[in-house]
């Protein structure tokens, strides 16, 4: 009996320490990926900073200038970082988009820690690695660039 008790103590003990080097692993990853990138974190705060100044704004409509976003949350944002607020009937929809290469995609979404709202325009549509084609966007946004489309719901939207 006290065998069996002293193996499953080990084989506990060995899975325990293969999740920790993975988990460590997994962040070495992520920071190597946003350490040599800061232009993929800046798209990131960019889409939070547009997401947050709706949140504060709910009735703000069309195009934000990055000059209207706080400084502290946008660096490194640049004229190529786009955006487009809309308000419908069911909602307030969000579109943010980077004019850069579509084929930086797979470190972003690594940045991003897997937001499945991140994919590719198609001109009309957009499309995930996760969902593929998610349907249409509400504006046009040039083939191949990196977009966002997030819908806001509730009170006040």
């Amino acid at each position: 009996m006290g065998a069996f008790f002293l193996f499953g103590l080990l084989v506990v003990s060995i899975l325990t320490g293969l999740i920790m080097e993975q988990g460590a692993l997994n962040t070495q990853q992520r920071s190597a990926v946003t350490a040599g990138a800061p232009d993929l974190t800046a798209f990131l705060s960019f889409k939070r900073a547009v997401q947050g100044y709706v949140t504060a704004n709910p009735s703000v409509t069309g195009s934000i200038p990055l000059s209207s976003l706080p400084s502290s949350e946008t660096e490194g944002a640049t004229s190529a970082m786009k955006d487009v607020v809309i308000r419908t009937g069911s909602g307030t929809e969000i579109v943010t988009w980077w004019e850069t290469s579509g084929a930086r995609l797979d470190d972003l979404l690594a940045a991003a820690e897997g937001d499945r709202a991140i994919g590719i325009s198609t001109g009309q549509n957009w499309q995930t690695p996760y969902g593929g084609d998610m349907g249409p966007l509400p504006v046009t946004v040039p083939a191949g660039d990196i977009v966002s489309f997030v819908i806001f719901t509730g009170s006040g939207f």
